[in-house]
This record gives structure tokens, sequence and C-alpha cells, in this order.
């Protein structure tokens, strides 16, 4: 009964025992602004022509894409497995048990409908692009490097084929080691073409083309 009648007593003295001693001391209006009127003033401080010059210059960029690959200096032929090595361990679910460990080779399938054929071209000597596209025979799909794939579409060689800018992925993919490079794909192979660009050069030369 004590313990009760001490409880009561706290518990009142909690609800009924303070005082408003007033204001003390300078008082400020706080005056906060909205989200959209946040969103609206950042708006505001935006530089817009930057902006649309940034967005614009994205856009043109993503129509070129440069390669580090160099200049194929041999003719050949070779085969390689279609495999890729992981960077990462594979796993069959994300709590599940490794069954790939990084390192170690797995050997991919290309769907039954995937174009065959992949030629992966440096365009920066225009005068050396359609020498090189019919020195390595026509391809489905034709991988850019060093130009405007823009400029690409009016060739007729071009008609009725796919052309994409040079994708830097592709290199470790497909083990690109020069450009310009011809991908035969087959589901547990590939077939590679290289063409060495000095004898393309030497024709040009000999017709006077370039010096």
């Amino acid at each position: 009964m004590i313990r009760i009648t001490i409880l009561f007593c706290f518990i009142f003295g909690l609800l009924f025992g303070f005082k408003d001693f007033g204001t003390v001391g300078n008082t400020y209006e706080v005056k906060e602004k909205n989200f959209k009127e946040m969103m609206k003033e950042g708006y505001d401080k935006l530089d817009k022509k930057e902006l649309r010059n940034n967005y614009k210059t994205m856009i043109e960029n993503s129509f070129t894409k440069n390669s580090d690959l160099p200049e194929s200096n041999i003719t050949q032929k070779y085969t390689r497995e279609n495999y890729v090595i992981l960077d990462y361990d594979l796993k069959a679910r994300m709590d599940g048990p490794v069954i790939k460990k990084a390192g170690e080779k797995i050997y991919p399938s290309f769907p039954l409908n995937q174009s065959q054929t992949i030629c992966f071209i440096d365009a920066k000597e225009r005068i050396l692009l359609d020498p090189t596209i019919k020195a390595l025979g026509s391809c489905d799909i034709y991988m850019i490097s060093g130009a405007d794939i823009r400029e690409m579409y009016p060739n007729p060689l071009f008609a009725g084929k796919e052309v994409y800018p040079y994708d830097k992925n592709y290199k470790k993919r497909f083990n690109l080691k020069v450009l310009p490079t011809k991908v035969k794909i087959y589901d547990k192979y590939f077939d590679y073409t290289t063409i060495d660009m000095n004898i393309i050069k030497q024709k040009l030369r000999v017709k006077g083309d370039i010096l």
C-alpha cells in the first residue's frame, strides 16, 4: 500500500508539478521552406545553358567510342573456345553454395537467333575503312571504333547491317587482341580472322590514294 501511494504521488507530480516560468531572452520566427520551394530555388540557380551543353555532349559522345587495341599487323585465322573467366564466385542463389570459383572458366551458350558474325573495326582513318570491310568479308554486326557511327550509315557496305559503337566489354568477352578482327560465333567456339593493315596500306600507296 505504501508503494502504491508513493507511485501515485510521483505520477501526480509529473503531471501537475510543472510551472511556466515565461519566456527568457530573444525569440525568432522559424520559417521552413516547403519541398517545392526548395526544388524551385535549386532549379532557378542551375545554369540551364551548361546543362543543355552537357546533355548534348553526352549524347554526341555515345555515338563515338574509342578502342585501346593495337592495329593488326598479321593476316591469320584461328579458333578459340567459347568461354568466360569469372571475376567473382558464382552461386546458384545469393545465400547458396559456390558452384564456380573466381578464376574458373564457364562456357556460355548463345541463343539460336543470335547474329553469327561480328566485325570489330577501327575507322579513324576513313580511307582504310572500305578496303578493310572488303578484306574481312561480310558481317552481321559491325562494332566501329574511332568514328561517329552515324557517318557509317550512308556507306553501301553497311546496307542491311547492324552498326554500333565499339564496346570495351567485348574486348574481354571475345578476347580481342587487335583491330580489325572478325569473329564468327558458334555455340562452343569462335573463329577469328585478322587482317594485316600494312598490306591494305601498301595497296592504297600503289594506287596513289595515300602516301
